[in-house]
């Protein structure tokens, strides 16, 4: 269940980088605002109390219907958008 978005706070996403035999998977998406489609890494957002892990355990369980084994911390990217 995605949180609604206020306009000034922080939304925290967790992404998984998910890499096969060199391929990278990513998921389709779009902008609506600039009519652009665009590819993302598998995830979401972190919802109150759960840590950055488990978001993505559950994001991966409810996009992709499996379990994630082995999840290593990459680092933290930050973003600052504005619309």
């Amino acid at each position: 269940m995605e949180a609604l978005r206020e306009p000034g706070m922080i939304h925290v996403k967790a992404m998984c980088l998910i890499v096969h035999q060199g391929n990278v998977l990513a998921t389709r998406g779009r902008d609506d605002t600039e009519g652009e489609e665009f590819f993302r890494l598998i995830g979401g957002g972190v919802h109150f109390q759960e840590s950055s892990e488990d978001a993505l355990k559950r994001e991966i369980r409810e996009e992709l219907e499996t379990e994630l084994e082995n999840i290593v911390f990459l680092r933290v990217v930050e973003n600052i958008f504005t619309y």
